[in-house]
């Protein structure tokens, strides 16, 4: 759940961030990007724990 509102709110940071910084005049949304492809990073984290669970449920190991 928190990752689907942190991307959400994220992108919609993204998407209006039309301003450049001060000092090194650089597009602020290049660097709010960061947010969302964070939170896709997470997912792919996650899915990979749950099916490492799954697998370890499923087949566990034979001692």
């Amino acid at each position: 759940m928190f990752i689907a509102v942190f991307f959400w709110y994220s992108r919609q940071l993204y998407n209006r961030a039309m301003e450049v910084t001060a000092v090194f005049e650089f597009p602020k949304k290049v660097i709010y990007a960061c947010m969302p492809i964070s939170s896709g990073i997470m997912v792919l984290y996650s899915l990979r724990f749950i099916i490492e669970g799954l697998v370890r449920i499923i087949m566990p190991k034979k001692e």
